[in-house]
């Protein structure tokens, strides 16, 4: 919860690795690193200036995230599954959950390509 802001693309490289190993306890990982995700192509961070209050918004929800008290459950085979799907309104990426007994077993998330995002609904 502490890690400070990125101030180049490799310490923003090193963060985005880091809670990208734990992406499957968090809910919607993809859709809350996508303007994180998306700074580290070739000359997007090119400077201090480049870290705007969007980004901070993306990089403290991250980092609570990470944080958070987040257990996923075993699967019982003998027990009904139930999935969520979740969209994001700023069309950056989808997520599900996969519950049992309202607790969670899996978290999947998958931030949109550019092309994606050109797609009507």
């Amino acid at each position: 919860r502490d890690w400070p802001i990125p101030t180049n693309v490799q310490e923003l490289h090193k963060f985005l690795g880091l809670t990208n190993y734990f992406r499957k306890f968090i809910d919607r990982y993809s859709i809350l690193a996508a303007l994180l995700t998306s700074l580290t192509r070739k000359g997007a961070f090119s400077s201090v200036d480049s870290w705007t209050p969007e980004c901070q918004e993306a990089f403290t929800a991250v980092k609570q995230a990470v944080g958070a008290d987040i257990v996923l459950r075993f699967p019982d085979d003998s027990l009904p599954f139930r999935i969520e799907v979740v969209s994001d309104a700023s069309i950056h990426g989808t997520g599900a959950v996969l519950l049992q007994e309202g607790k969670p077993v899996a978290f999947l998330s998958k931030k949109f390509l550019d092309a994606e995002r050109k797609y009507t609904t």
